[in-house]
């Protein structure tokens, strides 16, 4: 089982409740519907940037239910590129947020926390195909 400092919780545990509570802690949100309904947002819009490849790389870093929303739809061959804003607005459109700053600082937790579920190289091959505002996030967890 994870705990509040487990600085590993991928070598801990797989589990969807293990990611959720981390992002929970991390994001700042009141309870872990919040957070299950901020990192499904958030893996639904990255499974849109990125290649069909790394989406099926990625996935297998992650719990399946999340998983499944990174590959719920069908990628492209290659990644696609748009600014900041317009991801944290399009994951907004999933979970209500209505203050873009309290969203981009969550987003900003569900990448962390996937930069810390997630193997270096993978990380890289990740980071290589995001806008670099995006890519950000996942150095700096």
């Amino acid at each position: 089982m994870t705990t509040a400092n487990d600085p590993h919780p991928a070598d801990s545990t797989r589990t969807l409740q293990a990611f959720v509570d981390q992002v929970r802690r991390a994001a700042g949100v009141g309870t872990e519907s919040e957070a299950e309904t901020l990192s499904r947002a958030t893996f639904r819009q990255l499974g849109e940037l990125i290649s069909a490849g790394e989406t099926q790389k990625l996935a297998n870093s992650l719990p399946k239910e999340l998983a499944t929303e990174l590959v719920a739809t069908p990628s492209t061959s290659q990644a696609r590129k748009v600014d900041r804003l317009t991801f944290v607005d399009a994951v907004t459109a999933s979970t209500g947020d209505s203050d873009i700053e309290t969203a981009d600082a969550r987003v900003d937790a569900v990448l962390g926390t996937l930069a810390s579920w997630t193997p270096g190289s993978e990380l890289d091959d990740l980071a290589q195909q995001l806008p670099d505002d995006l890519a950000r996030s996942l150095r700096t967890s």
